[in-house]
């Protein structure tokens, strides 16, 4: 069984962190990043600190979304969901 990579752009939102939810219960699907835009306060929070409920579950750091941050790591994930809004 092949498991995708995949990252959400926007996670500390109400879309993001829904999507996040659906994406860490798919068995076929890791989330390896949760980004949130470069002048988020959730920067480098745990994403179960702004969704308590996800503690233990998903503790994953939330990570500020960049140009840079893209070509960096885009190679690392076979897909990345944008839940962003400007």
């Amino acid at each position: 069984m092949n498991i995708m990579t995949a990252a959400v752009v926007g996670a500390s939102g109400y879309v993001g962190a829904e999507l996040t939810r659906l994406l860490i219960n798919h068995n076929k699907i890791k989330v390896k990043y949760l980004l949130v835009s470069e002048n988020s306060k959730s920067n480098n929070l745990q994403f179960s600190q702004l969704h308590p409920k996800w503690f233990g579950v998903c503790d994953t750091v939330l990570q500020s979304f960049n140009q840079q941050w893209f070509h960096q790591h885009v190679h690392e994930l076979d897909a990345v969901f944008f839940c962003y809004t400007s």
